[in-house]
């Protein structure tokens, strides 16, 4: 039987790469790499070049700050660094109800949250009815989208953020 797109691999770790990242090479696969990269479903909020979303940070520079090892760890436990752009808040209502989302715009009476990037839906909170508000240690971004990969097709996907000079 084939495989599909979405069938769980395995549960990688950044162990499973200790001695892998000397592997990230430009002799890699770059093609294969940036199937990888939709086939993790990174393009619904990444960009990279012309192609991919806008929710998440542009990608297509990405390999001119991080070493290979960093760009993994993004991958691989998105929530150990989160960019502040990107943090979400939860806001527990004086009504019992809680939402999560990203601030995107605040006044002195309004939050106003974007609670669904994807879709573009956001929601206004008025600050009289917060009772608390927590910033979210848990990045927006799924852990384990690597998980349907293989270990080349990761290691092609790393080298292609790392390498691949878009055009």
């Amino acid at each position: 039987p084939t495989r599909r797109s979405s069938d769980l691999v395995q549960n990688w770790t950044m162990l499973d790469f200790q001695s892998a990242l000397s592997e990230v090479t430009q002799n890699r696969d770059f093609e294969k790499g940036k199937i990888a990269l939709a086939k993790a479903s990174c393009l619904k909020c990444h960009r990279v070049g012309e192609e991919g979303g806008r929710v998440g940070p542009d990608l297509t520079q990405v390999g001119n700050r991080f070493d290979a090892r960093a760009l993994l760890e993004s991958i691989i436990e998105p929530s150990k660094v989160i960019d502040e752009k990107y943090r979400q808040t939860s806001y527990v209502l004086v009504n019992g109800k809680v939402l999560t989302g990203r601030p995107v715009g605040v006044s002195a009476k309004q939050i106003t949250l974007e609670t669904d990037p994807n879709r573009g839906l956001s929601e206004i909170v008025n600050r009289a009815d917060i009772e608390e508000s927590v910033i979210s240690q848990i990045s927006p971004m799924p852990a384990k989208l690597t998980n349907v990969l293989t270990r080349e097709e990761i290691l092609d996907l790393i080298a292609y953020l790392k390498f691949h000079k878009q055009d």
